[in-house]
């Protein structure tokens, strides 16, 4: 659930906490072996160009994923964030002392972490350097125990879990 588009400013939380208080239920029910879920306040207001918004869509966006996290390492389990584009971090640009808003997509590096309290799921593997947003899916994949020669053969992307010389990430 979330808001109309036209009104995406004046509710920069959006639906941040009904999403985290959902997937914490649904968590704690022992029923899945993974969620996925997106929380869209930063990207959407960043294209909005309204900058105290997205800040506060950010904030929104910490105070949902925390406890999400949390709850994945509390339950012995594995916590993936990844970010779609690096928008919200350049909401506002100095070129030559000038400011422009940017509220278009972005060629930045954005983020992928994993946290886990599952050590086996990545015995011998490591995250390499860089990798492209085609990445995420297989990378994710391997992380859930899908062998690669299983994964669409028409896929661009190639998982970001490489072997290493020392246990884990």
């Amino acid at each position: 659930p979330s808001v109309d588009d036209s009104k995406v400013a004046d509710y920069p939380e959006m639906a941040s906490k009904e999403i985290r208080d959902y997937v914490l239920e649904q968590m704690k029910t022992g029923r899945y072996d993974t969620i996925i879920t997106n929380i869209p306040p930063p990207d959407m207001l960043t294209h909005m160009g309204v900058n105290p918004a997205t800040i506060k869509g950010i904030e929104a966006t910490d105070r949902a994923a925390g406890p999400i996290m949390q709850q994945a390492l509390d339950q012995k389990g594995s916590a993936v964030i990844i970010s779609d584009h690096g928008s919200a971090d350049r909401v506002i640009e100095v070129i030559d002392g000038i400011e422009y808003d940017d509220v278009a997509h972005t060629d930045r590096d954005v983020p992928f972490m994993i946290r886990t309290e599952e050590p086996q799921r990545l015995k011998g593997l490591k995250l390499k350097g860089e990798g492209r947003l085609v990445d995420f899916a297989p990378t994710i994949l391997m992380l859930l125990g899908v062998d690669s020669a299983d994964m669409p053969s028409d896929w661009d992307g190639k998982s970001l879990l490489v072997p290493s010389e020392t246990e884990g990430v």
